[in-house]
């Protein structure tokens, strides 16, 4: 009888099994014949994964998150559904979730934003992209809570500040709106979300000077910054397309990480050899890096595929110059003007190697045709104010350089530059004040010194 008891019992454990088995949820499947060899075995691995692990909450969030990455929104809702049913703690689940769901269905988003930002209430971050899209349904009043609850998380994010400040916008609270928004300019000066909005504040305020100024600065700084954003950020690095690698490797060369910029670059041309496009901008970001021969032969790829493209034509112009072949820079320099005039950094290139010519009457004409075509386009003004200071004309040079330092209020080179044009020109009180505020910014800095105490010295004996 015993015996046959632990048979029964072993019998209860195996049809146990076997319900749960057939419960469980169905993995949500794309069909991927048609899509990039890298897309198709990464999905295919994943799933693999996720049926040897159907319990566990980062096995269906990974194949959510590659789904997500995909921009297959739908099946990537449903794996992130059974992560947040398997851990219903871990906020990253209805965060993502909320913002696949904003793809296709707000109103559901927003739900999940709501489970979101319940899980992490100190998470500015989370807030911030609740509140974004509260406004978009036109629900003020949630989307300004869930800013000021940003703002108690982080009282220096610039990002929550620019949300409120929308609000205000809408509901004619202009000072309130210009408050926001310079207090977000001066905690993120670079974020260009910011300076179109203030120019309609400042220009409804009727402050047409100053409208004028941010109108320039939008120019200037024509990108709009986001958070940062660590779940995001790890979802779209499991992109393996080659759109969404050569996405972000533009970014990543954007911000200077060239290293990061090259890996996926080179991925996308191994997926799609020979794009033009994209073995033009490996080409730059080689030649950033210093790797000049090594870029010349992508520009070459690039141009056999595109000869007229302006804006390889140019960075090969100035690869060409920084290797020192000043007669082939010369030829491709000229050739990307001839194609297109209207392409700023083309002329701006071009005055660059007019300069390093002794050329200067025609390096300052295309400095200033340069800024007349882009009149944010900083380095144009250096230039120009430099270019002005080779030929011992200071007051022309300092007119361009005071114009840099609106955009660039405290860069110490810069400054120095300032001060020391106005000292040659005599005026040397406002060159001491120049100098003093450059050595505030860089107390090492030795030129700076130098010249104060010669200006000092002068001074005293006058």
């Amino acid at each position: 009888m015993a015996f046959g008891m632990a048979s029964l019992v072993a019998l209860a454990f195996a049809l146990s099994g076997c319900a749960e088995r057939a419960s469980d949820p169905a993995i949500p499947r794309v069909e991927t014949s048609g899509m990039e060899a890298p897309v198709r075995v990464l999905i295919d691995a994943v799933t693999r994964n996720l049926a040897s692990n159907r319990h566990s909450a980062n096995a269906w969030g990974r194949l959510g998150r590659v789904y997500h990455a995909h921009e297959l929104y739908t099946p990537a809702l449903a794996c992130y559904r059974q992560a947040m049913r398997l851990d219903a703690d871990d906020f990253r689940w209805p965060y993502l979730a909320a913002h696949a769901a904003s793809e296709v269905d707000k109103n559901a988003a927003a739900t999940l934003f709501e489970q979101a930002s319940a899980l992490a209430p100190r998470n500015a971050t989370v807030l911030v992209a609740q509140g974004d899209l509260l406004a978009q349904l036109g629900r003020r009043d949630g989307a300004r809570a869930a800013y000021l609850g940003a703002l108690a998380a982080d009282d220096r994010s610039s990002f929550a500040r620019v949300g409120l400040a929308r609000g205000a916008l809408v509901e004619g609270d202009l000072p309130r709106a210009r408050s926001l928004l310079e207090r977000a300019a001066e905690l993120a000066p670079d974020d260009g979300s910011i300076y179109p909005l203030l120019t309609r504040v400042l220009v409804r305020l009727g402050e047409s000077e100053l409208a004028a100024r941010t109108e320039w600065l939008a120019k200037v700084y024509d990108t709009p910054l986001t958070p940062r954003d660590p779940p995001l950020d790890a979802m779209r690095r499991l992109a393996a397309n080659s759109h969404a690698l050569a996405s972000a490797g533009r970014i990543l060369a954007q911000r200077g990480d060239l290293l990061a910029a090259e890996v996926q670059l080179r991925k996308v041309l191994a997926i799609r050899p020979g794009t033009p496009l994209e073995t033009g901008n490996l080409a730059t970001v080689l030649s950033r890096q210093g790797r000049h021969a090594e870029a010349m032969e992508f520009f070459a790829q690039g141009l056999a595929g595109n000869p007229d493209d302006v804006v390889l034509l140019s960075h090969q112009g100035l690869t060409q110059m920084l290797m020192g072949d000043v007669e082939a820079a010369e030829v491709s320099l000229e050739r990307a003007v001839t194609l297109d005039p209207s392409y700023p950094q083309g002329q701006f290139n071009l005055g660059v190697l007019r300069f390093g010519q002794g050329r200067h009457r025609d390096a300052i004409a295309l400095f200033e045709r340069t800024l007349t075509l882009n009149s944010g386009f900083a380095d144009a003004y250096l230039n120009l104010g430099s270019t002005y200071a080779a030929l011992e004309e200071y007051e022309a040079a300092v007119d361009p350089w005071e114009r840099l330092r609106q955009i660039q209020p405290n860069n110490p080179s810069l400054i120095y530059n300032i001060a020391l044009a106005k000292a040659r020109l005599g005026r040397l009180d406002e060159a001491r004040a120049d100098y003093q505020h450059a050595l505030a910014l860089d107390p090492r800095n030795v030129a700076s010194r130098q010249e104060l105490d010669r200006i000092l010295a002068k001074q005293r004996l006058d």
